[in-house]
């Protein structure tokens, strides 16, 4: 025989929260409410109560005489003091039953609604202010635990730290130079000044200065940027100077940059399609063009084939600028910047090949127009010459006269002078002789 297990085992009981509790007692406070209500209205109020009026009709008839009836209803139906405090009258209990319908009426749909969220609103206050009090109990052991956390976070950061920085992988580090087109990436490197042995925490912390470094050593770089990634990698972002024209040489063309400086002739294979040529000599007034180009928009800088310097000027820095339209462009190297962008404008009102002067003003004019001034001015510059010659002929002649007039009166001074000493000599000779005479007398 075996032994049956027993199936009766003790169930786990679960306990109930008070918010269930308390819902459980609301459900039961409705339903008997609700059965009573059914009762009160299962019953015929009105039939009721002309029935309790029929016996207390048929108590007074029974009675002789007023007084007797006053004594009965002062006796019994209205006891005094005494009686009240030793006996209690009894009321029907239809009676009863609907005095406490009319007392305690039943509860609407928005009643229950409402002590069911006031219920809802205590229960939520009350876990509130019990997680409250629960932090309270448990702030200072959070904090104790932040502490303890936070001290055993810098040690391992501390150790993990020193540990790096011991080991060799501390100096090992990866260069990546970005956006080159002209310049070396040899030389870029070599311009950091960073060492092997350096640290790359050290790398990381002066990367303004290598930057610096790099800007000045290379003519080409117009910005430098570094960047790092961990775990060792610096990427070097570089921003070259734009070529803004080609200064021609004996050697061949060498590119001059937006900063004013020129690089190396370079060969006409790499030479671009379009590009601007710059002949003058000055290498100020070639700093000072390709600083004001630069400044200009790149559209219009563009349009420009050859820079030339006009030598037969008033102005001393004028300059001749020949357009891909065919147009030339008189402006002085000062006044660039300024009036050089009117051409844009000026450029749609023509239809031929003309000469922009904004030397003083702006004005346009052509080759015939030029040609005619400059045979004018010619002639112009040819009679004033002539004039010049006559006059100066003019002087001439006037000069000689007056020089034949001086010659003639010195002459004649010079006669007057060499006639007087003869006269002297006569007047010497006879006086002479008069004394002769005077000595023979006596």
């Amino acid at each position: 025989m075996t032994k049956k297990h027993d199936t009766n085992e003790p169930k786990e009981v679960i306990e109930k929260t008070d918010w269930q509790k308390l819902h459980e007692e609301f459900v039961a406070r409705q339903a008997v409410k609700n059965s009573e209500e059914e009762e009160v209205l299962a019953e015929e109020p009105e039939q009721i109560m002309d029935d309790f009026e029929d016996s207390l009709t048929e108590e007074r008839q029974s009675e002789d005489g007023e007084e007797d009836i006053q004594d009965v209803i002062s006796e019994e139906d209205f006891p005094t003091d005494e009686e009240d405090d030793d006996e209690t009258v009894e009321e029907p209990s239809d009676v009863k039953e609907e005095v406490v319908k009319l007392e305690n009426p039943a509860p609407t749909p928005k009643d229950i609604l409402k002590e069911e969220k006031a219920l809802k609103k205590q229960l939520r206050e009350k876990a509130k202010s019990e997680k409250k009090e629960q932090r309270l109990k448990n702030r200072p052991l959070r904090v104790a635990r932040l502490k303890v956390a936070s001290i055993i976070v810098v040690a391992v950061l501390t150790l993990v730290c020193s540990g790096f920085i011991l080991s060799p992988y501390s100096k090992e580090k990866q260069f990546e130079v970005t956006g080159l087109e002209h310049a070396d990436k040899a030389s870029i490197l070599v311009s950091t000044g960073i060492k092997q042995s350096d640290y790359i925490s050290s790398v990381y912390f002066e990367k303004e200065s290598i930057e610096k470094a790099i800007q000045a050593a290379n003519p080409w770089v117009k910005k430098a940027e570094i960047t790092y990634r961990f775990p060792n990698v610096f990427e070097i972002s570089i921003t070259e100077n734009r070529i803004i024209a080609y200064a021609q040489t004996e050697a061949g063309h060498q590119p001059v940059l937006e900063n004013g400086l020129r690089m190396p002739v370079v060969s006409k294979a790499d030479l671009p399609e379009n590009f601007l040529t710059v002949n003058l000599t000055d290498e100020k007034a070639v700093q000072s063009l390709v600083t004001q180009l630069a400044k200009l928009d790149e559209d219009l800088v563009s349009r420009i084939k050859v820079v030339n310097a006009v030598t037969n000027a008033t102005t001393k820095d004028l300059l001749l600028l020949e357009v891909k339209e065919g147009h030339q462009i008189r402006v002085p190297l000062s006044q660039l910047d300024v009036k050089l962008p009117f051409y844009s404008k000026i450029a749609e009102t023509l239809t031929a090949p003309s000469i922009i002067d904004m030397e003083v003003g702006i004005y346009t004019t052509n080759e015939t127009i030029e040609a005619i001034m400059a045979q004018e001015k010619a002639e112009r510059e040819e009679a004033k010459k002539k004039a010049e010659e006559e006059a100066k002929k003019k002087n001439k002649k006037t000069d000689g006269t007056a020089d034949a007039n001086e010659e003639v009166e010195g002459s004649e001074t010079l006669s007057e002078e060499t006639s007087s000493p003869e006269l002297t000599e006569t007047v010497v000779t006879d006086t002479t002789q008069e004394t002769s005479t005077e000595s023979t007398t006596h």
